[in-house]
């Protein structure tokens, strides 16, 4: 009896205690029902976790192991690429030497025409056969070559001409006022007809001038004896007919060298 006394007035102080907090007993029991609800949801959770880890912690385990194993595939691929990238690199860079020597020989060669490019210098045959030799295409750099010995003929050919033109300028600026009146006597009669050089030369003798003022005229006056017979070949057949062996014997005959006759026959069409 004492027992079920304690049990009603501890009910009732619990109840006065709720009463006296403002929550209802039944308020009381319900949250602590869904508290024990969550409590459990959460142990549930919290086991569902070490599984899901578990099992990460397993696919890790393979994938690190896989990987281990790829590595060396890895690693290959990754010098694969970077072969391939050194190619193209290196296929670039040889392109590059291609175009940069051809654009080099064309300043100094014309390849349409055949002839030394306009305003090529030693400067520039110079740093084209750099540029050449830069070059890997073995055919390309052998027509590059080609152009380039032919550059070279003509240039030297030109550096020549130049040198004679200059030596000539020097020796008319020197000259006696002989070799100066042989001089101007020459281009005179050559202004009006045509003489070989031999035939000049005896033109201006018969003219007075000494053997040494008279050849020298004719050294510097800037003709060109193949052009000359061409010229007197035409006279020729201006007035007269002649055979092909004909004209080139009085070609001949008037002083011009059988090679300088024959290019005479031949430019006025025999």
């Amino acid at each position: 009896m004492k027992k079920k006394m304690v049990a009603l007035l501890l009910a009732i102080s619990i109840s006065l205690t709720f009463t006296s907090c403002g929550i209802s007993e039944a308020d009381y029991n319900s949250v602590k029902e869904k508290n024990s609800k969550l409590e459990s949801q959460l142990e549930e959770s919290k086991k569902e976790v070490k599984k899901y880890q578990s099992d990460y912690d397993s696919l890790k385990s393979e994938f690190d192991t896989y990987k281990e194993k790829m590595k060396p595939f890895e690693e290959m691929e990754e010098a694969e690429a970077n072969a391939k990238k050194a190619e193209a690199e290196a296929a670039a860079n040889a392109k590059k030497a291609q175009d940069e020597a051809t654009a080099a020989v064309k300043k100094v060669w014309d390849f349409d025409n055949g002839t030394l490019a306009k305003g090529a210098t030693r400067e520039a045959y110079d740093a084209a056969t750099n540029k050449v030799n830069a070059v890997t295409d073995e055919a390309l750099k052998t027509s590059l070559n080609e152009a380039l010995a032919a550059a070279e003929d003509a240039l030297t050919q030109a550096e020549q001409t130049a040198a004679e033109n200059e030596a000539k300028q020097q020796a008319v600026a020197q000259a006696s006022i002989e070799q100066k009146n042989a001089l101007n006597k020459a281009k005179s009669y050559l202004d009006y007809t045509a003489f070989s050089y031999s035939g000049l030369v005896e033109q201006l003798e018969y003219e007075g001038f000494s053997n040494e003022s008279s050849t020298f005229a004719v050294d510097n006056c800037g003709a060109d004896w193949n052009e000359q017979a061409a010229k007197k070949a035409k006279s020729y057949l201006d007035f007269s007919s002649f055979s092909r062996d004909g004209l080139i014997e009085q070609l001949e005959y008037e002083g011009f060298t059988a090679e300088q006759a024959e290019y005479g026959a031949t430019a006025v069409g025999y």
